[in-house]
């Protein structure tokens, strides 16, 4: 598993440096501007898509046949592509906490202010995660460009008829803080079904 690991964060280098660059430039216009809240959002659901680069690397360079001939169960080649996917959004949302820290020292607030935000949007990117990967090892990332497409499209269409129907919704802030425990517990049950789901799509497979 840990050779696994490694080999998609040394694969990945470039592309990971790229991100966090990206990143960095839009939490600096966060930290000085007015919309960190936005800024976390993108960044939790910008960093999820590297698993998305990640099998589309490893369909090009022929990684995915390969590494089935190797002494690793098809369960820790899974393993790892939940592993490394996580560990971007949770390094982003660390990020996200740590500039909302800074933020509030700067502005005179109470440094824990706001920081529930962090663990409701890595809840979030998880659950989103969850959708994506098992569509990933079923059809790839090139036969299932459509459907993630329209998986990434859901939260926007929704949003969309929100708007056009006219309904609001109106939740306190107090009450969003106190759903960010529960969030976290549901997106941790939604990967783990994710996890056993994309394990027998990939048992499934034909290589």
């Amino acid at each position: 598993m840990r050779g696994l690991l490694q080999n998609e964060f040394y694969s990945m280098k470039r592309v990971i440096l790229l991100y966090a660059a990206v990143l960095a430039i839009y939490y600096i216009l966060g930290v000085f501007g007015s919309g960190l809240l936005g800024i976390q959002l993108f960044a939790e659901f910008f960093s999820a898509m590297l698993v998305i680069y990640s099998f589309s690397y490893g369909e090009k360079s022929g990684w995915n046949v390969y590494v089935n001939a190797l002494p690793v169960t098809k369960g820790q080649i899974v393993g790892s592509k939940y592993l490394f996917s996580l560990a971007a959004v949770s390094v982003t949302a660390l990020c996200g906490l740590l500039l909302q820290v800074g933020s509030n020292i700067r502005q005179g607030s109470a440094p824990a202010d706001g920081i529930w935000i962090s663990f409701l949007m890595l809840a979030g990117a998880a659950a989103f995660l969850s959708l994506v990967l098992p569509v990933l090892f079923w059809m790839g990332a090139e036969k299932g460009r459509i459907l993630l497409i329209l998986i990434f499209l859901i939260p926007f269409a929704t949003a969309l008829a929100v708007e056009k129907l006219g309904i609001t919704l109106e939740l306190p802030a107090g009450r969003l803080e106190d759903l960010a425990l529960p969030a976290c517990v549901a997106a941790a049950v939604l990967m783990a079904v994710s996890y056993r789901i994309s394990t027998v799509i990939y048992d499934r497979k034909e290589f």
